[in-house]
């Protein structure tokens, strides 16, 4: 019985995912635990939590005949609860996003809590940070494409998110974000 209910999760995860590559007319080969879809050079893994055993997890990963494509892994939770997150970050992946915004064209600017949160939360795929302290946010003609946020540790600075918006490639974004901030704050290491 637990077998079944793991397959039926499966079925269902590659039916969402087979959907969205039909609704783009991209050509797919569904395997035991894994997509394929040659025409991008492309896998996707789906990791099915408590089903997957530990010792064989890296095993798994790599999907035979995979070499020189690009993997992407995509926890079960995150197929259920952040599908349109997901989807949006495959979009991405798969070139499937055509406009482009450049960052030169764009402004840092420093965001307050509430907008970091709110942000962060719609774009990324595990939410809000709690322990960042600096919230930087590009802005394309004032509205928010980007954001980086970073927190302190020690001496040292960590990255702790970076997103952007799902409809748009904003290109040099994170560049823009990391050089302002390191030319305000000069940190040692990030």
């Amino acid at each position: 019985q637990v077998m079944e209910i793991i397959q039926n999760h499966r079925a269902k995860d590659f039916y969402s995912l087979g959907n969205f590559l039909n609704n783009y007319h991209i050509d797919f080969i569904q395997k035991e635990d894994y997509l394929d879809i040659p025409s991008k050079n492309f896998v996707i893994r789906v990791v099915h939590l408590g089903s997957d055993n530990p010792d064989n997890a890296q095993s798994k990963f790599l999907p035979p005949n995979s070499e020189g494509k690009r993997i992407i892994q995509i926890f079960e939770n995150e197929l259920i609860n952040k599908n349109k997150i997901v989807i949006n970050r495959l979009k991405h992946y798969l070139g499937l996003v055509k406009s482009s915004i450049y960052a030169r064209k764009c402004e840092v600017k420093y965001i307050d809590f509430n907008t970091k949160n709110k942000f962060l939360n719609k774009y990324h795929i595990q939410g809000q940070d709690y322990g960042s302290g600096i919230f930087l946010g590009l802005f394309y003609k004032n509205r928010l494409v980007n954001i980086m946020t970073f927190s302190k540790r020690n001496n040292d600075y960590e990255l702790s998110r970076f997103c952007g918006v799902s409809h748009f490639n904003v290109v040099g974004g994170a560049g823009k974000l990391l050089a302002f901030f390191e030319k305000t704050y000069k940190p040692i290491h990030v």
